[in-house]
């Protein structure tokens, strides 16, 4: 079950994350796609001082590997700013929790995985949880506007997976996310051929230095929970890590929930009682799938 506590704890720093990303959009209205440019810079500052502790493969044929890593996860961060700039946070993230499905059948074609009908209806409990999380209403059931965002996250978030998988048996974990992490950079550094974004991304190094320490440390949530993830891989099955992962949107919720509560002008969650009668039903449905994996 080791795998299965990495994930969770993986689910619960991406779940810090989730919030300062979306207390930043909100503040600072700054371009999803370019404040993806910042993390990932800042990712690769952490990226780099894995260089100087592990022994980081040099082979041009193995780093090929983490390249690989890297594509896809570009896309994916992207996918999932523009997802959570467009909605409330809890229903900004939920949908992109589809992605176990992706996982599922990706897993069954190119890596051969096999489940218990157990973890299939598991994952499927969770994913429904997930997605009952992003319905506005369960009266008229509109769909959050988040949506197209969120799948395309989803579908890239578990090719990510599948790719970590099938590279972290040529290559180990360090080796994985610092390739990963230098090619994410220089990908999304193509962005600033764009004017626009030059300016937003100046915008974004221009505020205070504390909440830029505060986005920079919340970087370093987000980059130990890679690492987890990907140690998670490396021993679980993707479709199981990506079923757990799923639980995400209930640690997302429940810190959002609390900021509400407590500090309401930093971030405002929508707690509505009709509204978070469907967000209930979402988390029950979530924890019943969690316990069906186990």
């Amino acid at each position: 079950m080791e795998w299965f506590i990495l994930t969770l704890v993986s689910a619960g720093l991406w779940g810090i994350k989730n919030i300062v990303d979306k207390i930043y959009l909100s503040k600072l209205r700054i371009n999803p796609t370019s404040m993806a440019f910042v993390m990932f810079l800042f990712n690769c500052v952490f990226a780099g001082m894995l260089w100087f502790i592990f022994p980081i493969v040099t082979d041009i044929q193995l780093i090929f590997y983490g390249v690989l890593v890297g594509l896809p996860h570009v896309f994916s961060y992207i996918g999932y700013t523009h997802a959570i700039d467009k909605d409330e946070i809890s229903r900004g993230f939920a949908l992109i929790e589809i992605s176990p499905i992706f996982a599922i059948i990706l897993g069954a074609v190119f890596l051969a995985e096999r489940l218990a009908v157990t973890d299939y209806v598991g994952i499927v409990v969770i994913v429904i949880g997930a997605i009952v999380l992003s319905i506005k209403s369960l009266k008229d059931l509109k769909i959050s506007p988040s949506t197209k965002w969120a799948i395309f996250t989803a579908f890239m978030f578990a090719v990510y997976a599948i790719i970590i998988k099938f590279s972290s048996s040529m290559l180990d974990v360090w080796s994985i996310f610092f390739w990963s992490s230098m090619t994410s950079l220089v990908l999304i550094s193509s962005i600033l051929f764009k004017k626009s974004h030059r300016k937003e991304v100046k915008r974004f190094f221009s505020i205070k230095k504390r909440y830029l320490g505060t986005y920079f440390i919340s970087t370093m949530f987000s980059v130990s929970a890679r690492i987890l993830f990907m140690m998670a891989l490396a021993i679980g099955s993707a479709s199981l890590v990506q079923g757990v992962s799923a639980t995400q949107p209930l640690i997302t919720l429940l810190f959002a929930t609390l900021i509400t509560l407590f500090f309401p002008k930093i971030l405002k969650e929508d707690l509505a009682k009709k509204n978070f009668l469907s967000k209930l039903v979402g988390i029950i449905l979530i924890i019943v799938g969690t316990v069906l994996i186990i």
